[in-house]
């Protein structure tokens, strides 16, 4: 049996596309399938930062869309305004769709810096979110980008946005959904686009099961959401943290559970499917024990 020489298959095919720079980055052998990422491909984290530690990596890698997806109160803002003050800190232009920028302030992050987009309908923010990585770009090719969308869940379609309360007619089934696949579409070509140079972080709502032999909690936003993610953690608050100030109990924070419902990007050794951690007013950490407060009730 004659062996094939492989790089010689891949260099003559290049080849014919001397002037077409993006055909020729999509003709390659299995070798260029990244298996560790270094600090160049990531948007940084602290070693301690539950995320970093749920996948053992250095950061949210370029390239990748990263889903973190919970019920009100569970860290998922939290661990976004830590994620874009990391980024602000390694000179990475942020691009935030529709949170609280305030917040940053808390984790070290400068909001006068981001680029902003304060819409909840989802073709409109989508939109935005196109001219501002494209704008970025203009201005500096080799520009790194950190796209963040909060929330996925709390974004509506057009049709729900403009329909009249009193309107009998009801706006079509799983439009949201289908908006939301056109985002994501867009955001697959932009990173297509650019490649090795933007990096999305999603936070998204999550709903009860219902019906027969339902159990659990799933993600809002549809298949596509789910589909072009790398990486999904589910958020879960297990417990209440409390103290009493002066005879009056008063909320603290949080204990949460992280647990890795999809991961294509660090299977291995380093990485693992589920820890729990705290968020308060400081931010969220790892925790060895749960002492104290209020246990939620699981569903």
């Amino acid at each position: 049996m004659s062996k094939i020489d492989v790089s010689k298959i891949v260099s003559d095919m290049q080849k014919l596309y001397n002037k077409d720079k993006k055909a020729q980055s999509i003709i390659c052998t299995g070798a260029s399938v990244k298996s560790e990422y270094t600090e160049n491909d990531v948007v940084p984290l602290r070693p301690d930062h539950p995320l970093t530690y749920l996948t053992g990596l250095l950061g949210i890698p370029y390239n990748k869309i990263v889903q973190v997806a919970g019920k009100p109160d569970t860290g998922k803002s939290t661990w976004a305004g830590e994620v874009i003050a990391s980024a602000q800190k390694a000179g990475i232009q942020v691009i935030l769709w529709d949170s609280d920028a305030n917040r940053l302030i808390a984790f070290g992050g400068k909001p006068a810096d981001i680029l902003m987009i304060k819409t909840n309908e989802i073709l409109k923010g989508g939109e935005l979110a196109r001219r501002y990585i494209t704008a970025v770009k203009d201005q500096d090719q080799d520009a790194k980008i950190l796209f963040v969308w909060d929330s996925v869940g709390g974004s509506q379609s057009r049709a729900h946005a403009e329909k009249e309360l009193d309107n009998e007619r009801h706006a079509q089934p799983g439009q949201d959904a289908k908006e939301n696949g056109s985002i994501m579409k867009v955001l697959v070509a932009l990173i297509n686009k650019y490649p090795d140079s933007i990096a999305v972080y999603l936070a998204n709502q999550t709903y009860s099961k219902i019906g027969f032999m339902q159990k659990g909690d799933a993600a809002a936003g549809g298949t596509k959401i789910e589909y072009h993610s790398s990486l999904i953690v589910m958020l879960k608050r297990i417990k209440v943290l409390t103290k009493v100030v002066r005879g009056v109990t008063t909320k603290y924070g949080i204990i949460s559970r992280a647990t890795v419902t999809k991961n294509h990007l660090s299977q291995g050794k380093t990485s693992v499917h589920q820890l729990d951690f705290q968020v308060t007013a400081d931010g969220a950490c790892l925790i060895d024990t749960i002492e104290g407060g209020d246990d939620e009730e699981e569903t």
